[in-house]
This record gives structure tokens, C-alpha cells and sequence, in this order.
């Protein structure tokens, strides 16, 4: 694994494999500013001109970010001193404080701090020298700064004593400076990726005066922040009002089932989800060959089939309470047989039909969103995601696409932008995800993750020594890293987290040596004992894991709970995972709605209830010999058999 530059984040391209395209690095430009924030940068290129590389060839990166010297202004005079002489002419003095305001950052006042003037009073008596016996010295002064006195003595013969006071050491005290508390950190520089943040703190409690020490250390700290994955294209949703609708035409195919997905989060507690119809003729909202309706009623979410084959609607209504404006997810499906309908991924709801539907019923028809077929009964809401038979229905009109999955109609429908977990499925403790990757000597693991819940799982690798593995877990809000080298794992506490934020996270291991290193910021490594080498198998497990595999992980994690939030992107070596819409399982083989109602290719085969059929798995012709490939048998929405991931040879 290639060592990592702590010093400067920027020395390293995405794939650490590419540094060798790259020229050397230039030498940093001056700072823009001496004080206050400046920027330097350098650069490199590519050795061969011909090749694009990818990567880092000018970063550029924050210098001189102390605050420039403020100057201060100088406060008012303070009260002449007395006069240095009782007889005769002396002087008498002023001064005044660098106060109005004070000084920063190491500035001070421009000019004099001290004024003097003469005195005078009457002239001194001369009495005869036998009278008085000689001056003693003058004291030291009875303060260092901020005003004293010194005083003298001598004798008047046979009478008394006389004594003489000054004033001295007037000038202010010198004043330290110490430092403030620190402010908060600022927004970072950018909305999304990675950016900057910074935090300032002032050298006033108190500010130096009067030839004080100014604070040492740093007035401001500068740090990497991420802002949250990027929006992209995809991430507009449309708002209902009420009084809006999406009509989508026939495909013109026959098929032998109905099957929706939508992502919606509902405003009020009424509407029509979605009307689907075939052969409508009557006056009655259902009087067609085919009527499925999907509507609210209440906290309640409520679906209706009805055909002439049904004497009365078959109805399902939901056993949860929806909770309004959060994202709802809803799966329905209608064969000729039975209906189901889930929840937020909770046990589906099924009903059999009493009798078949009518032989060779179609359900291709007519499809209404937020409305039913007379265009009336609307929701209040945003729909991010709708599905149909596998198959994504469009939101918006395109001007790039005008066939199947685009509307074919829309009236008082906005297109708006979606925040980034309408797009994204929530682990909601209970779901994981295994990915395979090439084998490997080493591990480096890049994810980015949101966190809802203050424990869980984040990702495990089992070693191919006996008991060697890599962990990453969230313990009561803080991140732990555990490398465990074959005898017993070394944990590390890395990070305090917080909920509700992203994450940028990135992690490597190799041999006895392992690094976690959080938003680009300062590394944290940890190391197995002299001897004792992880090398990685070629799988790891994102949030948890199956029935089996999950009880080896808990013995050595000493973890039991799944992972509580979203993740964005997982890059593992050579294999990147998006989880934007992405399938996940739980622990039982259960899918999750969202990634199970879209696929690339459907094929529906009809066979005998009594017939035995074989279904047979095959590699698509695009695939080629480099790429991994996994098969996963599901029967409804539920795994059933799974082999290991394989990689394809030339034959």
C-alpha cells in the first residue's frame, strides 16, 4: 500500500496505483496574503503527453491563516501627576492607555503614550545648612509599573524630621496577552464533497497592552469538512398540491401482473395514490374491467381491486400507522391469483382472490398518479420515487424522451429538488450488504455514510488467517477501528460522531499495519504485533451480515447490531458500489423494496401450477472474463439460494 503524505492531503490521486503517470510535483507558489487567510498551489502533469490521467495534478491549499495585526486607539488622558518639586520648578506628568479598543493580533497605537510639562512654586526658602542635616538616598520605587513612590529623609535640627515623596514608575503595566475561547467552526466552503472549515479565536482575556507578551499559538485552526454527497440529474422529485396528476398511457403489451413502487412523503392524510384502469365505461370511479386503487384514508393506506369476475372489491388496508411528511415507501402487486401490499419494507400483506380473474386479463392500462381516472381526489405531497412492473415511470416531461415510462399528461405538478435521502435506502438496523472484490494483499476501503443511530456495524472483512479481520463499528456515537492480525483484535477509538450528518471515511490494511483517516483529516494507525499478518479475503460485508456469517462477526466484533443510517458510495480496491437505489438484504434474506422493483430485463414465463420448472441462470454475453459476477436466486422478495461470487475464465 503506498505510504500516505500526513502533511499534505493533495499529495495522493483517487487510485493510489496511478502515481507513477504523474510527473513530480512543482514547488508551492508564494502565499496570495502575508496575514488573514491566503492560497498557494503547484502542480504536475502526466509523463507521457498522451495519456489522460486522473487525479490531483493542482490542488491548491490554504496558507498564512493567522489574522493581520489590528492597530488599537488610545483612551483618555489620564490626571497630571503632582509635581516632582514642593519649592521651586519641577515637572509633572500624563499618560494614556492603548484602550479604545485594544490592539489585535500583535497591532498597537501610533504615537506617544506619556506627556511631561514644568512646574513651578515659589522660590525655596534659604535657611542655613546647620540647620538641616544632609538628604538621605531616594527608596526604591514602591511598584515596577501602574504608579508608585519613593521617598527621603532628612533632619531639621532640634525641631524635626522632613521627608519628600515623588511619584514613579508610572507607566502602565505591561499586560500578557491570553487567549478567548474558541469560536464555532465556520460552514464549509463547499455544499457538497469535500471542502474547508475554519474557526477563530481572539488573544483578548485579556489582550496585551503596554508591551505585553502576545499569545502563543495559533488565533485560527483550519480543517477538511464534507459537505455530503453531490446532487446529481436524478435527484428531482415532483410536489403534488392537491389539485395535480401524472397520467401515463398504455404500453400496448400483455401482462400477466401489476406490480408498483413508489417513494412518497405524504403532507395531509387523504388522497388517491395511484388509479390504474382498463376498459372503463361506466360513471362509477371503478366501473372498468380493471380498477386498482391506492389511496389514503386516515393514517391508513388502503388498496382496492375490482373486476366483474370480483362480486365485491377485494380490499387491503395497511396495518401501520403512516406517519406524515417522512418518506414512505409502498410496494403493491396484483396477480390473478392474490394481491400484496408492503410497507417501509415491514411483512407484506397479502389477499387471495376468492376466485381466478378473468382468463387472460391484461394489466397493461391506463396509469393516474396523484389522482383518480376522473382526475379528482388529489394528495398533498412529493413523490421521489414511482416504479412499474420493474420498470422506472419518469416524473417530469423530457424533452429528450417521449415514449413509455414519460407522461403522456400532467397538470399542477412542481419539479423539485430532492434532499439526498429520498434517493437512498436506510439500513434501519436490519439490512446489510456483501460485496466481492479481486483478490488481494491489501485492503483500502473508501465509504460515505450518514448516521441515524449511535451503534451498529459499519463494515467487516474476514482475514485468511484464522480469526484476522478488519472491523469498523459505531459504539455509543464514537467510530471504532479494530484490526485483528490472527490472535486477538487491536481496537482503536478514532472519532466522536454526530447523527444526522455525512461522513467521508477512508481505511486500509495491510500485513500488521492498519490507517483509518476521517474527511481527509490527520491519519490514525494502529499495528498487530510483530509476526502476525492480515491479508484480506475477497468479500466484505457493508452494515451486517447473514444468519451464519453474522454470528462469527459478532464473536469478534463484539457487535450485534446492524448498521443504523444510509451510505452513499463504497469503493473497495478495484470494486465500486453505489448505493443510490440500491437492493439490500436483512438477516433473514428478506429485500428491500426499493432495490427489488427495478431491474435491468424481465422475461414472465406462465407455467402449469402443477408443472416442474427449471429456471437456469446464465451470464449475460456483454459480461466479460474480468468482471465478477454473483448469482442470487429470490422467491417473491426472499433469497433462497446463493452462491459465492466467482470470477469468469476465458472459457
Amino acid at each position: 500500500v503506498p505510504k500516505i503524505d500526513d502533511d499534505d492531503p493533495f499529495s495522493l490521486p483517487l487510485d493510489p496505483d496511478l502515481e507513477s503517470l504523474y510527473t513530480e510535483w512543482s514547488d508551492w507558489t508564494a502565499c496570495t496574503q502575508s496575514c488573514g487567510g491566503g492560497r498557494r498551489q503547484r502542480k504536475r502533469g502526466c509523463k507521457n503527453k498522451k495519456t489522460v490521467c486522473k487525479g490531483e495534478t493542482m490542488p491548491v491549499q490554504f496558507c498564512n491563516p493567522d489574522p493581520c495585526p489590528v492597530a488599537g486607539g488610545w483612551g483618555s488622558w489620564m490626571s497630571w501627576s503632582p509635581c516632582s518639586v514642593t519649592c521651586g520648578t519641577g515637572e509633572n506628568e500624563r499618560y494614556r492607555p492603548c484602550n479604545n479598543p485594544l490592539p489585535l493580533y500583535g497591532g498597537s497605537c501610533s504615537g506617544i503614550n506619556v506627556e511631561s510639562r514644568s512646574c513651578t512654586f515659589t522660590k525655596c526658602k534659604s535657611l542655613s545648612s546647620r540647620f538641616f542635616g544632609p538628604w538621605t538616598l531616594w527608596s526604591d520605587c514602591s511598584a515596577t509599573c501602574g504608579g508608585g513612590t519613593r521617598t527621603r529623609h532628612r533632619s531639621i535640627y532640634y525641631v524635626r524630621q522632613r521627608t519628600e515623596k515623588v511619584i514613579c514608575n508610572a507607566i502602565p503595566c505591561q499586560e500578557n496577552g491570553m487567549w478567548a475561547a474558541w469560536g464555532g467552526w465556520s460552514q464549509c466552503s463547499l455544499p457538497c464533497g469535500l471542502g474547508m472549515t475554519f474557526r477563530d479565536r481572539t488573544c483578548t482575556d485579556p489582550a496585551p497592552v503596554y508591551g505585553g507578551e502576545p499569545c502563543e499559538g495559533q488565533g485560527s485552526e483550519v480543517q477538511t469538512c464534507f459537505g455530503g454527497p453531490c446532487v446529481d440529474e436524478d435527484d428531482y422529485g415532483v410536489l403534488f398540491r392537491g389539485a395535480g396528476y401524472l397520467q401515463y398511457a398504455k404500453r400496448g403489451t400483455t401482462t400477466g401482473f401489476l406490480m408498483v413502487f413508489m417513494r412518497v412523503k405524504l403532507i395531509q392524510e387523504r388522497g388517491t395514490l395511484f388509479h390504474h384502469t382498463d376498459d372503463c365505461g361506466g360513471s362509477g370511479i371503478d366501473d372498468c374491467d380493471l380498477s386498482i386503487m391506492l389511496g389514503m384514508a386516515g393514517r391508513s393506506v388502503h388498496l382496492a381491486i375490482k373486476t366483474p369476475t370480483l362480486k365485491e372489491p377485494t380490499k387491503i388496508i395497511s396495518t401501520t400507522e403512516v406517519e406524515l411528511d417522512k418518506w414512505l415507501d409502498i410496494f403493491v402487486i396484483v396477480t390473478v391469483s392474490w394481491a400484496g401490499m408492503r410497507l417501509n419494507d415491514e411483512g407484506q400483506i397479502v389477499r387471495r382472490f376468492p376466485v381466478r380473474l378473468k382468463e387472460g386479463l391484461s394489466f397493461d392500462g391506463d396509469f393516474m398518479v396523484g389522482a383518480n381516472r376522473f382526475k379528482q381526489d388529489g394528495i398533498h405531497g412529493v413523490i421521489a420515487v414511482l416504479r412499474k412492473n420493474f420498470k422506472v415511470l419518469i416524473l417530469f416531461n423530457m424533452k429528450s424522451w417521449s415514449g413509455y415510462g414519460a407522461p403522456s399528461d400532467s397538470n399542477n405538478v412542481d419539479k423539485i429538488q430532492l434532499p439526498l435521502d429520498a434517493r437512498h435506502p436506510n439500513f434501519k438496523g436490519k439490512y446489510y450488504s456483501h460485496i466481492f472484490f479481486r483478490k488481494s494483499t491489501y485492503l483500502q476501503v473508501l465509504i460515505i455514510f450518514y448516521l441515524t443511530g449511535f451503534n451498529g456495524l459499519l463494515f467487516f472483512n474476514g482475514g485468511m488467517e484464522t480469526n484476522s479481520s478488519v472491523a469498523v463499528t459505531v459504539k455509543d456515537g464514537a467510530l471504532e477501528f479494530c484490526l485483528n492480525c490472527g490472535e486477538k483484535p487491536l481496537c482503536r477509538k478514532a472519532y466522536e460522531l454526530k447523527t444526522d450528518q455525512w461522513y467521508f471515511l477512508k481505511v486500509s490494511a495491510t500485513g500488521n499495519e492498519g490507517q483509518i483517516r476521517m474527511n481527509d483529516g490527520d491519519a490514525m494507525q494502529i499495528m498487530c504485533p510483530a509476526g502476525d499478518r492480515y491479508v484480506p479475503r475477497s468479500s466484505i460485508y457493508v452494515g451486517g451480515a447473514g444468519q451464519l456469517d453474522w454470528a462469527i462477526i459478532n464473536e469478534l466484533t463484539k457487535n450485534n447490531i446492524f448498521f443504523q443510517g444510509m451510505i452513499d458510495n463504497f469503493i473497495v480496491n478495484d470494486k465500486s458500489v453505489t448505493y443510490k437505489m440500491a437492493s439490500l438484504i436483512d438477516g433473514e434474506g428478506w429485500t428491500n423494496t426499493l432495490g427489488y422493483s427495478l431491474a435491468d430485463h424481465v422475461s414472465e414465463v406462465y407455467e402449469n401450477e402443477r408443472a416442474t420448472t427449471t429456471l437456469r441462470c446464465g451470464v449475460p454475453e456483454r459480461t466479460t472474463h474480468s468482471q465478477l459476477v454473483r448469482m442470487v436466486w429470490l422467491q417473491d422478495m426472499k433469497r433462497v439460494v446463493s452462491s459465492p461470487g466467482t470470477d469468469i475464465s476465458d472459457s
